[in-house]
Order: C-alpha cells, then structure tokens, then sequence
C-alpha cells in the first residue's frame, strides 16, 4: 500500500531568515496579516562609527522607520535599535506590503550607516536576511513584546555611554 502525505499534518515553520535558513533552499517566508511579526536585523558590522545608536544615526533610523512604515502600511507595535541590531514588532495589511518593508528598510538603513551611494559600494552591511517569525497575538506577543522593551533599555543606555563618549 502506497504511504499518504498529509500535508495539513506536517508542522509549519514560523521562522525564516538569519542563521536559520543559511545553507538551506529558498522557501517563502512566512507572513500573516492578521499576527504581529517579530523581526531582527543584525550587522556585526555595526560598531564604532557605524554603530546603529551613533549619535548621528539614531534619530534619522528612528524617522526612516516611521517613514517606510507609513510608506508600507505597516503598524510597529515596538520597536528597539540596539548597537548592532534592531528589533521590530510589526503587522501589515498585505503580504505585499511587509516584503517591501523588509527589503526597503535594512537596505536604507545601511545606506544611511555605511554613507554608501550608488556607484559607491562598501560592502555587506547586514551578516543575513532578516530573521522574522509569526507571533500570535496572546502569550507569544506578550514575550516578545517584554524581550523588546529589555532590548530597548539596553539601547537606551549604550546610546547614554555613547553620547558621554562624544562629547568627551
């Protein structure tokens, strides 16, 4: 006797992105319009003058992501820059809508880091896609959204250290 699929049986995958899928096919990332998305973009690129929270970065990343999410339609329940990644909990009206986010926002966001232009390349700025998984709107929510605040004060006191160094 043949051996069934049942593919409404098998586990979905709620991640994509980052190290997850390194080395791996490419399948479509998972996105729901009608759950939060908790989304992660990191650089170990990002130190120094190319900090993510240097003082002449953190206001215009602020406005940029305010800006493309209007731009996209997108709702930013939270969100936290931390040295050298950002975490963003967020939710899109069209599937559409949140890939544009994902592609327009790390790529401005290093623009504006690295100082890079067209015809002017530095480089690769973010080590991997951004890492986003499906976040249900309950106790999944509530764990992200404290493990973004817990970033966000981290932010919120190197940004501190890094304006006393400037000044200094």
């Amino acid at each position: 006797m043949k051996k069934q699929s049942f593919p409404f049986l098998e586990k979905i995958c709620l991640e994509h992105g980052g190290e997850k899928r390194k080395h791996k096919r490419k399948i479509a990332r998972p996105i729901s319009t009608k759950d939060a998305l908790h989304v992660v973009i990191r650089s170990t690129r990002a130190k120094n003058q190319w900090s993510l929270l240097h003082p002449r970065h953190v206001k215009r990343i602020k406005e940029l992501i305010k800006e493309a999410s209007d731009r996209f339609q997108i709702r930013i329940y939270q969100f936290a820059i931390v040295g050298n990644h950002i975490h963003l909990l967020i939710r899109g009206k069209m599937r559409l809508y949140i890939q544009n986010f994902l592609k327009f926002l790390p790529g401005s966001i290093a623009m504006i880091v690295t100082g890079a232009k067209k015809g002017n390349k530095v480089g690769r700025f973010w080590n991997y896609l951004a890492y986003s998984r499906v976040v249900s709107f309950n106790k999944g929510f509530k764990i992200v959204s404290s493990y973004i605040l817990k970033n966000e004060k981290e932010g919120k006191f190197i940004e501190r250290l890094m304006a006393t160094e400037d000044s200094s």
